[in-house]
This record gives structure tokens, C-alpha cells and sequence, in this order.
């Protein structure tokens, strides 16, 4: 599906224009078209992006909105314009009805015509509401991310989920989810196939989004914790702009960083633990470094279902042209855990 821009969920949480067709049993020639028009006034329209701007959080977001705005009142206009022109053309197509009707000599089949004529526009001011749902649906959808992400209720007593690496079954991952939900606190632990954990990454959950404020990374035993750099955002409650997170190495003199960045893509369907549940797909991007110097890069697609959180990350590698799928394929409690790894 080709997607509007992605602020455009805040024009239409001004505007929710409805339209409704009525037809008069006396017949065709008296046929009504009533269109309710949106009760917001342009100045009010004006003045809540004005409140937007001045919440919104950085500069990117307010040129944004501004460019919401411009784009809202082209799209009311155009609308506006299709409107009218409908309402010109059913009022000469009514006039010329009702002039049939005084004419006798007129024949049956020019009035079955002016007949179809209606029904078509009838048709296209129905596909317009449809428009109109259908637009409104999305940007509902855009407001409900958090529906989507791992709900801290539910991890209370922690649950394991294995990623299946389709391509490589070695390098398949488990990650033991746990939560604190008083400290607004996520905690997921990731293993790796034969169980070794490799880190330990603390998220906390506010109005906003959930922002990382714990990242330990673990190899062979050994641990190393990592600072929270000036950007902490792991997951925005609204789907909207690009956002990131960046954790440091604090081992003295190694300057070691990793940046993820991410933003919405689309949503979409898939099959999950044999289940067909809509998704959420974002696009992300990993940059690792060395003091300033970048040594690996790699993009990742991510998939969140209202129903489990994270159910696929598909892993792509661009300097080796490789790409992995992980896929949810099971959820275990801690006591299968731990009989697991026996």
C-alpha cells in the first residue's frame, strides 16, 4: 500500500469530514446529496499545528508539522473542488430531468441514461467515503504503536522467546523477557543458542515511548557496561518521525559506540506461531564504532504484533550481501527455561 506521509495522521485528527448519500422515494429526480462539513473552523485548524509546534520536540518535528499543514489545506481543497464539481454536474443532470418530464415526445432510454449517469456519481462520492475510513483507520493505527510493543503486565512472571535463525539454526537466539511494572522497567536478557547470554538491556517505559537506561554487553563471561548516550529512544507510543539510541563502552581509554536508529514503515501481515496477525514494520539501522571511525554497519527490519511484542527481525548485512531471518517460534516460562538448559 503506498502510504501518506507520516505526519499525516495529525491532519486528520483535526478533520473527520463524513459524507452520506440519501435517496427520496419519489424516485431519481429527487435524489439528495448531503455532505456534513467538518465542525473545526481554519483558524482553529491553524492554531492546533501552532500547539504541536510548539510541543514538538525538535526542529525536524516542527518543520515537519509545518509541512502537515501545507499539505492539509491542498488536500482540503482538492477535496472541496471535487465536491463542487460533483454538485455541478448532478445539478444539471437534475435539471435536465426535470425537463423530460414536461416533454412526452421524450424517450425512455434518454431518462435510463440521466438515471446512470447519478448512479455513477453516486458510486464515486461512496468511494470518496470509503477514501476517507479508510485514511482515518491509518492514522488511528499510527496512534495505537504502543499496542504493539511487549506490555509490561504480561512479562511480571518473565517469559523466554526463541528467534528461529532460518538461515543459520546455530546462531538462533533466546531472549528472557522480565518487567517491574511499578518502575515502568522492561529487562530482556539475550542467550544465544546454547545458552550463553551475550546482554543485558534495561528499558523504561513513560508517556512518550520506552528509552534504554541499562546496556551490558557479555562475552565469554565477561562483562562490560556501556553509558547512555544523549539519545535513549527505543520505541515511540506514536508511529512517527526517526528517532534512536546510542549506548558507549566505559572502559577507560576504548572508545567503543553502537547507534540504532528507527523509524515506521508500514504495517503489513504475517504468520505467527500459526496465527495470521497484522504487524507493524520498522525500519532500523545499526552503526558501530571506534572512537570516530565506523567498522560495521547493518540495516534490520522489524515486525511487532499486538499480541507478543517482537515476532521477526530480518538481519541485512550490505558489505557481505548476506541477510538472516529470526522468527518467534515458541514462548517458554522460566521453568521450561531452566529444564532447557538441563
Amino acid at each position: 500500500m503506498k502510504l501518506i506521509p507520516i505526519f499525516i495522521f495529525f491532519i486528520f485528527a483535526l478533520f473527520n469530514a463524513k459524507l452520506a448519500i440519501c435517496q427520496d422515494t419519489s424516485g431519481y429526480a429527487e435524489d439528495k446529496l448531503v455532505i456534513a462539513k467538518t465542525e473545526m473552523t481554519v483558524k482553529d485548524i491553524k492554531k492546533g499545528f501552532r500547539v504541536m509546534r510548539r510541543k514538538a520536540s525538535s526542529r525536524e518535528e516542527k518543520k515537519t508539522l509545518r509541512t502537515a499543514e501545507k499539505e492539509y489545506f491542498v488536500l482540503l481543497e482538492q477535496k472541496k473542488q471535487q465536491y463542487d464539481s460533483i454538485q455541478v454536474q448532478k445539478a444539471k443532470i437534475e435539471s435536465m430531468m426535470k425537463a423530460n418530464e414536461n416533454r412526452e415526445r421524450e424517450s425512455a432510454a434518454k431518462v435510463q441514461e440521466l438515471r446512470a449517469e447519478i448512479d455513477s456519481l453516486r458510486a464515486i462520492m461512496t468511494e470518496y467515503i470509503r477514501d476517507i475510513d479508510r485514511v482515518n483507520t491509518f492514522v488511528n493505527d499510527l496512534k495505537k504503536g504502543k499496542d504493539y510493543y511487549f506490555k509490561l503486565e504480561e512479562f511480571v512472571e518473565p517469559k523466554i522467546y526463541f528467534y528461529y535463525n532460518t538461515i543459520n539454526p546455530n546462531k538462533s537466539q533466546y531472549w528472557k523477557l522480565s518487567s517491574v511494572p511499578d518502575s515502568n522497567w522492561l529487562i530482556t536478557e539475550g542467550y544465544t543458542a546454547d545458552f550463553n547470554q551475550f546482554e543485558y538491556f534495561k528499558e523504561q517505559y513513560d508517556s512518550i515511548g520506552s528509552k534504554v537506561v541499562e546496556y551490558i554487553y557479555i562475552e565469554n563471561s565477561d562483562s562490560t557496561f556501556f553509558n547512555i548516550g544523549t539519545s535513549n529512544e527505543v520505541y515511540r507510543w506514536t508511529l512517527t518521525g526517526k528517532y534512536a539510541y546510542s549506548v558507549l563502552d566505559s572502559t577507560p581509554n576504548y572508545e567503543r559506540s553502537c547507534t540504532k536508529t528507527r523509524s515506521f514503515s508500514d504495517f503489513d501481515s504475517l504468520e505467527v506461531l500459526g496465527s495470521l496477525l497484522k504487524v507493524v514494520r520498522f525500519e532500523d539501522a545499526y552503526n558501530f564504532y571506534e572512537g570516530e571511525e565506523q567498522v560495521f554497519a547493518r540495516e534490520q527490519h522489524s515486525f511487532y504484533a499486538k499480541e507478543y511484542g517482537l515476532v521477526r527481525f530480518l538481519r541485512i548485512d550490505r558489505m557481505k550481501q548476506t541477510n538472516e531471518t529470526y522468527l518467534l517460534k515458541a514462548i517458554l516460562t522460566e521453568e521450561e527455561w531452566t529444564t532447557l538448559q538441563q
